[in-house]
């Protein structure tokens, strides 16, 4: 779905993120209403717009009488309807799809998000120009490695001894924690990409 709700066909980008045997704990919301029951089971970090503005915020963070938003009909603009229960299960399967043109992912009728909305609208534009770059170049998996190393610089930022995250793709490549070498190889990657969306944002203007 578009941000102003209206539904479109989306292609899951090769960067999405997926673990499908692993067991967690997951938040389920509930809610009834004129659109039907609709239930999304979802992590407490996994994000999800929520309220008449559709403010982007984790599941952990929604509370009963919230309103999220739900597909009345494909030919329709989502519907809102409210949560009437929270429950916490467990069940297998980490997904995070990551849709090209930055949509928000429809997940048993309901409209989710793969991250904050900032890096929603950057992804929005960086997205496909990586997407069709990496393709072309045959350098896929050396972007991938380029993610994991600016995620984990990031962290080293902000933190002194950080924990660097290691990324389960869609399509079963793992990258793990990035090396000294991998960040400081991430420079002219990390340039290109800025180049090209930089240039992407004053096109559309």
């Amino acid at each position: 779905a578009r941000n102003d709700g209206t539904l479109y066909h989306d292609t899951v980008s090769r960067f999405s993120l997926a673990q499908p045997n692993v067991s967690a704990a997951f938040v389920s919301l509930q809610t009834d209403g004129g659109l039907g029951h609709k239930e999304l089971s979802l992590t407490e970090t996994h994000h999800l717009p929520v309220g008449q503005s559709m403010t982007i915020k984790p599941a952990s963070e929604v509370e009963i009488g919230e309103t999220v938003w739900v597909v009345a009909d494909v030919s329709l603009p989502l519907a809102p309807q409210k949560v009437t229960s929270i429950n916490i299960i467990v069940a297998d399967g980490l997904h995070n799809p990551l849709l090209v043109h930055g949509g928000m992912p429809i997940v048993d009728g309901v409209a989710t998000s793969f991250n904050v909305q900032p890096i929603v609208t950057f992804d929005s534009y960086a997205v496909p120009i990586v997407e069709a770059l990496c393709v072309a170049t045959d350098t896929c998996d050396f972007m991938r490695k380029v993610i994991v190393a600016i995620e984990c610089a990031a962290k080293h930022a902000v933190h002194i001894n950080p924990t660097c995250k290691t990324f389960h793709y869609i399509d079963g490549i793992i990258m793990g924690s990035a090396t000294a070498v991998d960040v400081a190889t991430l420079a002219a990657g990390t340039l290109a990409v800025a180049a090209a969306t930089a240039w992407s944002l004053h096109t559309r203007k």
